[in-house]
């Protein structure tokens, strides 16, 4: 069975698996139980890639060499648990997904590897139009956050919006 949740856009009708849109605050509270449900597949793969006791900006290159983006389909926000994006992937393609997709599996990796992780929704006007996981940590006793944004070229990058809204999980 696929493990990903559509949240189909606007009036269209719910068919098996899609759910209407109905607002940002519900298809965050998608996203918290993604994340949730990667859990144990992100503790499995972690161990089996060696991963354990890297840092974040290790962790950030080993997702990033293994993903591919690739936008939803229109009118559906897809929002794939990290056992669909690899294995059962909506595209057919292993580690194919949108902002939202690598949200959740990357802060189920960084969950797994026991740091603190959140996400960061982004946009230039009323809407956010991006997403992204945020890694925390503490230097000289300040908390401090680095981008964890698997569409960006490199750790702790991220283009710029106009504004940005954070969660911490």
């Amino acid at each position: 069975m696929k493990e990903f949740t559509n949240i189909r856009l606007g009036n269209s009708d719910i068919s098996r698996g899609q759910k209407k849109y109905r607002s940002l605050r519900d298809t965050l509270q998608q996203l918290d139980i993604k994340i949730g449900e990667s859990l144990p597949f992100a503790e499995r793969w972690s161990r089996g890639q060696g991963l354990q006791g890297r840092t974040p900006e290790d962790l950030f290159y080993q997702l990033k060499a293994i993903t591919v983006y690739k936008n939803d389909p229109p009118g559906v926000e897809l929002l794939q648990s990290m056992p669909s994006l690899f294995l059962d992937n909506y595209h057919g393609i292993p580690g194919a997904g949108d902002c939202d997709c690598f949200t959740i599996t990357a802060c189920a990796c960084l969950l797994a590897e026991g740091y603190k992780t959140g996400y960061t929704l982004y946009g230039n006007g009323a809407h956010a139009t991006h997403i992204a996981a945020d890694v925390y940590y503490k230097e000289h006793g300040i908390i401090k956050r680095r981008r964890f944004d698997l569409v960006a070229p490199r750790y702790n990058l991220v283009k710029s919006y106009l504004w940005e809204k954070s969660y911490r999980l």
